[in-house]
């Protein structure tokens, strides 16, 4: 037997050989998010020799019931229960050479000062090497049957909390961790408990107050009135395709709580309903303020919303007239592209030359160089790619598009040194999609050109195009596309939709409201509080006899102050 088969045959684990997995589970409530960490501390029986950092994971990570363990030194001791009743209070030592847990710690600590990962939960999985993931085993089959991932595929679980870190270096991190039945130094009760000071959230479950008054701090008692509605007639939440709104003029929720005013400033501005006593509340805007003048918000027919300066001829979406706009015209489905170009060749991107654009285009899908006879016939072939588009209103979107090229020869002497190519683009056709798309749009399915592209070379009379990223230029055309409406929602928001409220095209940024909007007041006459300041809680005793009354408290009292109920 060679060395290298026994070098092998002792990496290898046999059927009944014990592996030990670990958990490392975090809690939003201490550490800012929950997040679990599987590792271990051997290697699987993928003999791939890894040539990374990402192939050593890959490599000699352990899968096990559905999870990846990645590789990672860990020294784990002190697991054994004693015979006078002690709790364990084990020790785990984790490798820390690339800084691995010393960034888990830093985000850990950036959220809770000083935390160093106390309390979060470490469980400790013992398994036999059978009963790992098949996934583990050459050509996917585990020799020693079908997985268990039940209790009877494994040892008890041992579950254990953080308490301390010992030790942080730059080799190893070391934490010393209790049972959640270890009671050593606890306290009971948990809180702090002082005289004449309440320790619950005023209006909080424990609080127990649920009177309809409020109190300012100074003990002034406060009442809330529902303010009066916008006065609603049908239809006056819509703008159907083809209306507008001039100056003044506005949409209204059909539960009067919000209008949708545009101003003569240009902007088009969400409120609530009014407040006699202080400023309307601004829900959301255009932010499209302009100087003094005469504007226009207009729902078009192409399914766009737009507000234009009406002093100023409309003569594009580019003119000087549009003031603002989410540009959602013609929104739907992708059907086809035409090919785009300035009346003698095809448009490229960049526009600068095309010259090698086409070449490099072809080559990057394609991968080779079309045969002699290929050439000669004009064959052609079919490559398939997803591309992907962020639109700044739509957001992101995908499409699928297969490409046929048809095979020629060069001209003697061409720069790439080539004698044929796959250069020319026969046909495109649409695939798939995800997200919406405009009408007449323009896209561009963009490819970056690798080094290794013959036609990205400097020889290239266009300069190197490696890195470049080139594309011919295309028209979209969309079907699917009905008339459009603006609507001023009953939670504040405004949508533009089609008639019957399906398809929603673009919506307004702001959060729905869903309770019906208030004016507060005090019954002292005249006085308005201030609303950062309604309902707040002083946590003393007399300030909550200014809600309960010199009475009993309903909800067990302070220590040593009246009565528990």
């Amino acid at each position: 037997m060679s060395e290298d088969r026994v070098y092998e045959e002792l990496l290898n684990s046999g059927p009944f050989a014990i592996i030990e997995l670990f958990q490392l589970k975090t809690f939003e409530t201490m550490h800012g998010a929950d997040n679990v960490y599987y590792f271990h501390a051997g290697r699987n029986r993928n003999t791939t020799e890894p040539t990374s950092s990402d192939d050593i994971l890959n490599a000699y990570s352990i899968k096990y019931g559905g999870e990846t363990y990645v590789p990672l030194p860990i020294e784990a001791s002190g697991f054994e229960y004693k015979g006078d009743g002690g709790l364990p209070r084990p020790t785990i030592r984790i490798a820390n050479l690339n800084g691995n847990i010393t960034q888990i710690l830093l985000g850990v600590n950036l959220i809770t000062p000083g935390n160093d990962l106390n309390g979060a939960q470490v469980t400790r999985i013992r398994t036999l090497s059978r009963f790992l993931d098949s996934s583990n085993w050459e050509n996917n089959q585990n020799p020693y049957g079908t997985p268990n991932y039940s209790d009877t595929g494994q040892m008890p679980k041992e579950v254990y909390y953080i308490d301390r870190k010992v030790a942080e270096t730059r080799d190893f991190v070391e934490f010393e961790m209790v049972s959640s039945l270890d009671l050593a130094n606890a306290r009971a009760p948990r809180r702090l408990v002082m005289q004449n000071l309440c320790q619950w959230k005023y209006r909080g479950k424990e609080c127990g107050y649920g009177g309809t008054a409020d109190y300012t701090s100074g003990g002034d008692q406060v009442v809330k009135t529902a303010a009066t509605s916008y006065a609603y007639s049908s239809g006056a939440d819509k703008l159907t395709a083809g209306s507008e709104l001039s100056n003044g003029q506005s949409l209204i929720s059909s539960n009067g709580w919000f209008t949708a005013v545009m101003q003569a400033d240009g902007n088009f501005v969400i409120y609530t309903k009014p407040e006699p006593t202080y400023d309307f509340y601004n829900n959301w805007a255009s932010n499209s303020v302009r100087g003094l003048g005469d504007y226009k918000l207009v729902m078009q027919g192409d399914g766009n919303l737009v507000i234009y300066d009406n002093s100023v001829s409309r003569d594009d979406y580019n003119g000087g007239s549009v003031v603002w706009s989410p540009n959602v015209w013609k929104v739907g489905t992708v059907t086809s592209l035409t090919r785009q170009s300035d009346g003698t060749a095809a448009i490229w991107y960049p526009a600068d030359v095309g010259l090698g654009r086409s070449g490099a285009f072809s080559y990057e899908l394609v991968g080779s160089s079309p045969t002699e006879s290929q050439a000669n016939s004009n064959a052609t072939t079919t490559e398939q790619r997803v591309f992907t588009d962020v639109d700044d209103e739509l957001g992101t979107r995908t499409i699928t598009l297969t490409f046929t090229f048809e095979a020629f020869n060069f001209d003697p002497g061409h720069f790439t040194g080539l004698t044929r190519g796959w250069n020319r683009i026969k046909s495109v056709s649409v695939d798939a999609q995800t997200g919406l798309w405009r009408d007449e749009e323009d896209f561009v399915p963009l490819v970056t050109i690798s080094s290794n592209n013959p036609f990205g070379s400097s020889s290239n009379p266009a300069g190197t195009l490696a890195g470049t990223q080139v594309g011919p230029l295309y028209r979209i055309t969309t079907t699917g596309f009905n008339a459009k409406q603006l609507r001023l929602k009953d939670d504040g928001v405004l949508v533009v939709e089609d008639a019957d409220g399906s398809d929603v095209t673009w919506s307004s940024d702001n959060p729905p409201v869903t309770s019906e909007p208030e004016v507060t007041t005090t019954v002292i006459p005249g006085q308005v509080v201030p609303p950062e300041i309604v309902g707040e809680c002083e946590k003393t005793l007399d300030a909550c006899k200014a809600r309960f009354g010199a009475g009993a408290l309903p909800f067990g009292s302070f220590p040593s102050v009246g009565q528990n109920n």
